[in-house]
């Protein structure tokens, strides 16, 4: 008997969370539409590609931490201890707005109000931005005039220096991500 395993499940790209079942087969993994009432059945591009990421031989598969210029594997108690102490030592030098978090598009409203809480409360920052979407052509013309900036999604200069700096692939901004 095929060893194959379907999971229903939502689209990880924007915020309409369109439905879908991800299979598992021997070849990989297959999506497709679920007849949700926000995609009625169909799927964009990002959606119908999104398996394609799964098996990409470049794909972080565990926690990396530089260690002399070099990336190395470590275990995940390793890589969020030293995510917190960045985080520590940063607040501790520039003060908590100096830390801030993303959201995305993609976040339930519980979720965004769990990071906020979060944010607020254990990071003592107001520094949070929820949307992820900046990098869109649609909301560039309403960003762009009052904050001079379309969301930094085209550069990856703030990123490239930080001496700490902790992203979920997929989850909020794909662009700066992949780096």
């Amino acid at each position: 008997m095929p060893d194959i395993r379907t999971v229903a499940t939502h689209c990880p790209y924007c915020a309409l969370q369109c439905g879908t079942q991800l299979t598992r087969e021997r070849r990989g993994v297959s999506v497709r539409p679920t007849d949700f009432p926000v995609n009625r059945g169909g799927l964009c591009q990002k959606g119908w590609t999104a398996p394609a990421l799964l098996d990409v031989p470049d794909r972080l598969r565990h926690p990396l931490v530089r260690r002399g210029g070099e990336l190395t594997p470590v275990d995940w108690d390793t890589a969020l201890g030293t995510v917190a102490t960045g985080i520590d030592r940063i607040r501790r030098a520039h003060g908590p707005d100096a830390v801030g978090v993303f959201g995305g598009g993609g976040l339930t409203n519980e979720k965004a109000y769990l990071l906020g809480k979060f944010a607020r409360l254990a990071l003592g920052t107001s520094q949070i931005d929820y949307n992820g979407r900046f990098c869109s052509p649609r909301p560039r013309p309403r960003v762009t005039p009052p904050s001079g900036s379309t969301g930094g999604c085209r550069s990856r200069s703030p990123t490239s220096a930080a001496p700490t700096w902790c992203c979920w692939p997929g989850r909020t901004r794909p662009r700066p991500c992949r780096r």
